[in-house]
């Protein structure tokens, strides 16, 4: 068993080119970014998947979201990012460095 938090408990494998990422054991209170909004329960799950479009320049993700006990389909949405240029920072780690458990907060 394990402890249900606002991240929950994620598992991913590789469809082909497509990452799958599968998210469960959410809490029952709000969490951050997107579900931020979204009230839910326990059994919510969630399934993201990603892909490089344009040789690599943008990153599609496909997100599914399940909760049984609230909607009566699930809420599906597409997101994209792009990349940009090599002599700009892409990922900020300053702000969110899980090595650093002062800047693991939202």
């Amino acid at each position: 068993t394990y402890k249900r938090n606002i991240n929950g408990h994620s598992i991913g494998h590789w469809e082909g080119d497509e990452l799958v990422v599968e998210s469960v054991g959410f809490s029952d209170h709000p969490g951050h970014g997107p579900l931020n909004d979204l009230p839910y329960l326990p059994p919510l799950r969630i399934v993201q998947r990603f892909h490089l479009e344009k040789n690599g320049e943008e990153l599609h993700a496909r997100f599914t979201i399940e909760d049984p006990q609230l909607f009566t389909t699930p809420y599906v949405y597409d997101f994209s990012w792009h990349r940009l240029p090599a002599e700009t920072n892409y990922a900020l780690i300053e702000l969110c460095d899980a090595r650093d458990p002062a800047r693991l907060q939202y």
